[in-house]
Order: structure tokens, then sequence, then C-alpha cells
């Protein structure tokens, strides 16, 4: 019985230090230890300690979506069929939902127009349109944007500020189809129905000082740049054209060279292609507004029109030439 003793002595000490090193082995376990038993007790999905495994999968981002990317992922498709580049700003036709850049439609309408379409189609499937569903959110958040074409379009505006709107709207669209005008080198071949040939002469001015204004600061804008000051070159053009105007009807072909000339230091390649279009303008009785609507362009390449009526416009303008 002596020997008893010292064995049950050794073994409360062991269960002692058993016991110590339990609690220590609680006491150095970190906050992140605890809260993690705590979410997985409750049935969470299981969470990995912070270590130098992979991070958060993919899931935990979708799961939070950020509000400013809503309307860039509400619109299915990620490729513009215009420019074969992601979409960028989708606008979604309304009439056949085709989705291409906002940007992209907006100068396949403007060409159309500078090519006498007066309703716009669409790329792929051909079908007219004239809506496009812009900032597309979900099925009820979205914005309507309507293209003006050549035709006028009646508004619908409720009250000055969406007038105001639809205005704005407007001068960026002719202004944008203005543009394309000069970019593309394109040529005039039709006003009011009348053919124009190659080589026609300059014909005889028509408008008085003062009706050309607004066209004139338009047109410069399209070929240099909406920020750009044109006071000075009006100026300009409008002292060049009032010699052209006090000379004779012989001489008004040399009259606009010397205009040419004198607006290449400013205008550069875009020179002789705005004399053309300011001497048209200013034989014609029309008014700005009425004279975009009945004038018809094709490319300088008509080969290389993208929205292929040129070769139309171009074999029109040929018959009706020789007639």
């Amino acid at each position: 019985m002596s020997l008893g003793a010292p064995l049950d002595g050794s073994q409360d000490g062991d269960d002692h230090e058993r016991e110590r090193a339990l609690e220590a082995e609680w006491e150095t376990r970190g906050d992140s230890d605890v809260a993690l038993l705590e979410v997985h007790d409750v049935g969470a999905p299981t969470a990995v300690a912070p270590g130098p495994g992979p991070g958060p999968g993919p899931g935990a981002a979708a799961s939070r979506p950020d509000p400013a990317r809503r309307d860039q992922t509400a619109v299915l498709g990620d490729m513009c069929s215009i420019c074969l580049q992601p979409l960028v700003d989708a606008a979604m036709l309304r009439d056949c939902y085709h989705v291409f850049c906002f940007e992209c439609i907006s100068l396949w309408v403007q060409k159309l127009a500078l090519h006498g379409v007066d309703t716009a189609t669409c790329p792929l499937c051909k079908c007219a349109f004239q809506h496009v569903y812009c900032s597309v959110v979900s099925e009820t958040e979205f914005e309507v944007f309507a293209f003006h074409g050549r035709t006028k379009v009646a508004s619908v505006a409720r009250d000055e500020r969406m007038k105001q709107r639809e205005l704005y709207a407007t001068k960026i669209q002719r202004l944008q189809r203005r543009s394309i005008v000069y970019r593309n080198q394109m040529r005039l071949v039709r006003v009011n129905g009348v053919a124009v040939a190659v080589d026609a002469p300059f014909p005889s001015i028509v408008k008085l000082p003062g009706e050309y204004s607004a066209w004139m600061e338009r047109e410069l804008q399209a070929c240099i740049g909406q920020d750009v000051n044109v006071t000075v070159l009006v100026t300009l053009i409008e002292c060049c054209l009032e010699k052209v105007r006090k000379r004779p009807s012989t001489l008004t072909q040399q009259g606009y060279q010397e205009l040419q000339l004198a607006l290449a230091p400013f205008l550069y390649d875009d020179a002789a292609c705005f004399v053309r279009e300011l001497a048209f303008f200013l034989s014609c009785r029309l008014n700005m507004d009425a004279y975009d609507e009945v004038i018809e362009y094709c490319c300088g390449d008509a080969s290389a029109c993208s929205t292929k009526q040129c070769c139309v416009f171009a074999d029109t303008n040929e018959d009706s030439a020789v007639a």
C-alpha cells in the first residue's frame, strides 16, 4: 500500500499539467477563431482563416453589385456590331432590340441622313427605327432617345425645360452630321432635288448679309471644333464674300478661289470643301434648317461607303446630269 501514494500523486500531477496545457491553448486562440466557430455553429458557409491561401471568391463581389455599373450590365451582349469593340454607353433599338454603342449608332443615323434616307434602319436587320433605349438599368428604369433624321419631329415636350433639351439635342445632331461631311470629305450631289455635277461651277450669291452668319458659325465649328472662337474667321469670310458680290458673275469662281486660299491656313484640307458648301448654300433661298433637309451627299470613295448608299445616289446623279 505504500507504493500507492506516490503513484496517485504522480497521476494527479499529470492531470494538472494537461489542464494547464488546455487552458494555455484556449488563451492563445484569437478573436477571429472564436468568430469563425460561432459562424460555423449557426450553419453559415465554412469560412477560411486568413492565411497565404487564395482570397475571397468571385461570389463575394457578385453579391454586392456596384450601382454605378448596373446600366452597363443590364443590357445583354458585350460587343458592338459596328465598331466590333466592347459596348460603350449601350443603346438598344426600340423596334428590334439590337444593341450598339450609342456613339456608333448615332454616327450611323447621321450618315444615312446625309445620304438622303428619311428613316434610319438597323445595321443588322434593316428594321426602321427612330428611338433607342439608353442608360438601361432594369425593365422599368431607362431613358429613351429620339433621332430626328432628315425631317422635323413634332415636339412632345410638356414644359419649357424639355423643349430646350429637345432643341439642344437637335443642334448637336445637326452639328455632328455636318462634321461627318468634312471628316469623310463627302461630296454634295443633290440640292432640293436638283443634281449637282462634280465639276459644277460656283453659283451666284442670292442671300443677303446677315442671313448666313449662323450657318457659317456652325460649319466652322464642324471643321475645327465647338470650343474654338470663330468670330475672326466669320469676319474674314464676310469681307471676302463682299468682294465676290461686287464682282461680275463671270468672276465668281475666282472670288471663291481667293476665299479658299485665305481659309487654307485655318481649315487646311477642309478649306475647299467648306468653300464649296458655302457657295451652294448662298445660292439657295432656303434657311439653314430647311436647307439641311434637302441636301444629299455621297462619299468621296463610293466603294468604301459603310452605308452602301453612295452607289445609288451617284448613279442617280449621273443620270440627272446627263438628262
